[in-house]
Order: structure tokens, then C-alpha cells, then sequence
């Protein structure tokens, strides 16, 4: 299972509730839960419930002191590579803490998640988040690049050289570019180098690369593998797995590729049924794709034809037709390699693909409709520097408590004037639809119990006024001779 709510006291109990709401998809767990609580009652000690729980859950919060959890979790962490997400949060739900897993296990991506959804502080101490740097051991993660395993102990050193501010050298050779989470410049302490040579007077190296033999440099190196090869493949038929690795290895090592950077094998339709390539794909944890003889003959690009293959399938070529088709490539990054053992013929072909630079870059993003229209006041006069995440809060908040028919969509505006009366916003109603609601406006915001704005989305789908459940300093009036809020 994935999320798991703990809480310890009567106080923490009810807040357990409130996150069960906002996060139904959550397991709870209380030592002191009242009859409508969702949460399930924890038996004995809460210690030895947690270890109980610690392995079957992903991410868990506990809603308790930081030293509790401490010692508790003195006996259960191992490495950040296998451990679970923890967090803690005070009983008040104020502050939202990661305490273990902070990168690798998510802990910090859920503290900011969490504190969002209920209006609370997310206190995130790790250095590289905490400095807007870069986390080197998450790097590509969101784009399903693979981290080399025997890199693991560098990661520690290449990160202080990261957040330290020394130097570092980045080689790339493939995957998209647009990885640099942050909008602002990269540090004046990286270079970039696309090409195969280290500058030597870095203290530490990041490389991403689909290349299995990279440039020597005597610091701590972190390799990511992007997803970008594409291979083609052909085989007799019932040939073993075995032979397929094999003849993979092979192929991998005279052209100097990382298995890790494979991104899909690819055959004709013929091999769909091929129990050899299908188990070795699901070893690779790739997609095994297979394409008509019709869609690979009139593939461009293809530098080893045959007749013998042609006359048989309608095809003149398999491995190579199929990585140039699978990557809409026309040339190919390694020809035709043929490969035999224990009297089985194999034959490999790959391409270089770019797939989620493209998706990034030229893919568009269909506006969703909505049917509530929420204009926020984020004016330079009264913007104190929180308006971006009370905004943000409000989004998550609303896409919990709305259906889909009832979206709520939210836009920050320039200044609507009324600066005096702090945080405005306006609501109206995208459709034809009466709405009591449509066009209200409300203010001092910033002043307004962050858990009121569940109420008013409720509200929304019973169809009752907001000015009948908001006191009146909340609601801003309208000059209906200047047809501006006053």
C-alpha cells in the first residue's frame, strides 16, 4: 500500500480524519479514534504497531513529536535506497516535517503535497531542495532514466560537491536537455560539456549518457541513463533467453552501449508470440514491441538488406526496419549485428531516440474545462511575497473537493485595487448555469481559516451563497456606480 496516517493522541486523531478526507486514497491508524473515525484503532504500543507497518507502506505520517519518531525509527532505517518516506506533524497541524527518505523515498515531495492540502508550513531541511540546488540522486528520476548502480557510493560526495558550490562538471551525450528544475541560471560553478572530455579541474562529474564507456576522471562520478535506444531485433524461432541475453551483451559491448539505456525492444509482428523475447524484455523491464510487415517495408534508413529475409516475411530487413520505425529515426546508431549459440541466430540492430524531449517540447496541453472561475488578487501593491503558494494551496484544495463536472479553475491577477483590504478574489460561473455565487467577492484573505475554503467549496455543490456562511469582514462590497469592488 502507499500512505499511511498514524496519530498518537486524542488531538492528532481528529487532524488524522480531517487527512483521511482530503487523501482518501490513505490508510489510518489512531490509538484514540471516536466512532466516526475512519481511522483503524492501534493495538498495543504504538512502537511495535509502526514496525508492523514500516515495510507495507510507502510513505507515512506521523502525526507526533520528531524525537518519538527518532527513536522509533533507531531500530527499522537501513539505507535511503530501500527505506519508506516519513514524516512528522504536530498535533495542531502546523508544521509538516520530513524525517527519512527526504530524496529518495519522496519524504519531502509529500511534507510539500501534505502541507498544501491543509494549509500548514512544510519545514524541508534537506540542502539541495531547501537551496533550490540540484538533487543529484533524483536527477532523472521523473523522466525514468536509470541511475547506475555503481555509482551509489559517489552520491554522497558528487551532493556536497552540488550544494557546496565546487566544481562540477556535467558530460551529456543524449536525453533531453530541459532537466534543470529550476527557473533561474545554472550555478557559475557547472560546465556543461557535450563532447567526450572531462575538464580535470572539477572536484566532481555528472554524466548522462547511453555510452557503457565513459571518459576517465579521477573524482566521484554519478551516471544517469537516459531511455533513449531503441532496439531491433530477430531471432529463429524458440530461441532460448538466455541466447538473447547473450547475444544483447554482446552487441551492447562492441558498440559501446549501456543495457541501462534501452528504451523498448522491437520486432516484427511475425515474434509477437516469440517466449524467448517476451521473457527477456520482462527481465529488461522494457516494452517488447512488434510491427506489421507492412508498416516496416518502406522504412528508410536500412543499411543491411536481404533478400533471403524478404523472399520469407514480405521484408528486407527486421532488426534494423524495426528500431528506425520504433524510433521514427532514418539512421541508424548501430547496423545489423548478427550473433549464434547453441545453433540459434540472433541479429540486433539500434536506433538513438529522443522521446521525452519531444513529448516535453512540441506536445500539447489541452486546457481542462471547468465550471468555477476563481480570480485571485496577486498584485505587486499587496503581494507580500505569499501569494504563489496560498494560490497553489487552493488549487490542490480544490481538485480534492470538486468533481471533475464542478472544476474549479484558479488564475492570479494583477492588482484590482481595494489593496487596503489585503488578499482579494473574485468567483464566477464559466457556464450558463444560475449560481448564487457568480460573481462574489471576498477580501482580506490572508486573515480567513485556510480550512473555511473546504467549507466554501462544498458550498459550491449545494448551490448556497457564500455570504451566508463567511462573516461579513470577508465579504468585499461592490460600487455598483463604478462597477468595482469598494
Amino acid at each position: 500500500m502507499f500512505l499511511a496516517i498514524h496519530a498518537i493522541t486524542q488531538q492528532g486523531g481528529l487532524l488524522a480524519d480531517k487527512l483521511l478526507v482530503v487523501m482518501p486514497e490513505a490508510q489510518g491508524f489512531a490509538l484514540y479514534p471516536n466512532d466516526a473515525s475512519k481511522a483503524c484503532q492501534i493495538e498495543g504500543a504504538f512502537k511495535a504497531h509502526f514496525a508492523r507497518q514500516f515495510a507495507d507502506f510507502s510513505v507515512h505520517l506521523c502525526i507526533c513529536s520528531i524525537g518519538i519518531m527518532t527513536r522509533v525509527l533507531a531500530e527499522l532505517a537501513t539505507n535511503k535506497r530501500q527505506d519508506p518516506a516519513v514524516i512528522c506533524m504536530d498535533e495542531q497541524g502546523q508544521f509538516v516535517v520530513p524525517v527519512l527518505s527526504g530524496h529518495r523515498g519522496g519524504a519531502n515531495k509529500w511534507a510539500l503535497r501534505i502541507a498544501e492540502a491543509i494549509g500548514a508550513q512544510a519545514v524541508i531541511t534537506t540542502a539541495s531542495d531547501a537551496s533550490g540546488s540540484l538533487s543529484v540522486d533524483l536527477l532523472g528520476a521523473a523522466y525514468g532514466w536509470q541511475l547506475e548502480p555503481s555509482c551509489e557510493t559517489d552520491i554522497t560526495a558528487v551532493s556536497a560537491a552540488v550544494v557546496n558550490r565546487r566544481p562540477v562538471c556535467i558530460e551529456q551525450h543524449s536525453g533531453h536537455r530541459r532537466w534543470w528544475p529550476h527557473q533561474m541560471p545554472w550555478p557559475t560553478n557547472w560546465t556543461h560539456l557535450t563532447g567526450e572530455s572531462t575538464a580535470d579541474s572539477h572536484e566532481a562529474r555528472i554524466v548522462i549518457s547511453h555510452k557503457a564507456d565513459l571518459a576517465a576522471f579521477s573524482g566521484p562520478t554519478v551516471i544517469w541513463r537516459p531511455s533513449v535506444l531503441e532496439i531491433g531485433i530477430g531471432c529463429d524461432r524458440n530461441t532460448p533467453q538466455e541466447v538473447i541475453a547473450q547475444a544483447l551483451s554482446a552487441f551492447c559491448l562492441q558498440h559501446d552501449l549501456s543495457p541501462l539505456a534501452i528504451r523498448s525492444l522491437n520486432s516484427i509482428q511475425l515474434k509477437a508470440n516469440e517466449v524467448g523475447l517476451i521473457a527477456f524484455a520482462k527481465q529488461l523491464a522494457v516494452p517488447f514491441k512488434c510491427f506489421s510487415a507492412k508498416q516496416l517495408a518502406d522504412v528508410e534508413g536500412i543499411e543491411n538488406p536481404s533478400a533471403t529475409v524478404e523472399r520469407c516475411i514480405g521484408v528486407k530487413s527486421v532488426a534494423e526496419a524495426a528500431c528506425l520505425y520504433a524510433s521514427n529515426s532514418k539512421k541508424l546508431l548501430a547496423a545489423k549485428f548478427k550473433f549464434k549459440a547453441q545453433g540459434f541466430n540472433v541479429t540486433l540492430a539500434a536506433c538513438l531516440t529522443e522521446p521525452v524531449n519531444a513529448e516535453i517540447e512540441r506536445k500539447p496541453k489541452a486546457m481542462k474545462d471547468y465550471a468555477y472561475h476563481l480570480i485571485l488578487c496577486g498584485g505587486r501593491h499587496c503581494d507580500d511575497g505569499g501569494i504563489k503558494t496560498f494560490a497553489s494551496q487552493l488549487r490542490r484544495l480544490s481538485a480534492t473537493e470538486l468533481p471533475n463536472e464542478q472544476r474549479l479553475k484558479l488564475t492570479r491577477s494583477q492588482c484590482v485595487g481595494g489593496c487596503r483590504t489585503g488578499y482579494r478574489a473574485v468567483l464566477y460561473r464559466h457556464d450558463q448555469q444560475v449560481d448564487p455565487n457568480h460573481g462574489v467577492w471576498l477580501q482580506n484573505l490572508e486573515n480567513m481559516p485556510f480550512d473555511t475554503w473546504r467549507t466554501l467549496f462544498q458550498a459550491l455543490l449545494k448551490k448556497q451563497p457564500w455570504s451566508d456562511i463567511l462573516p461579513s469582514q470577508f465579504i468585499a462590497q461592490i460600487s455598483c456606480k463604478s462597477g468595482q469592488a469598494s
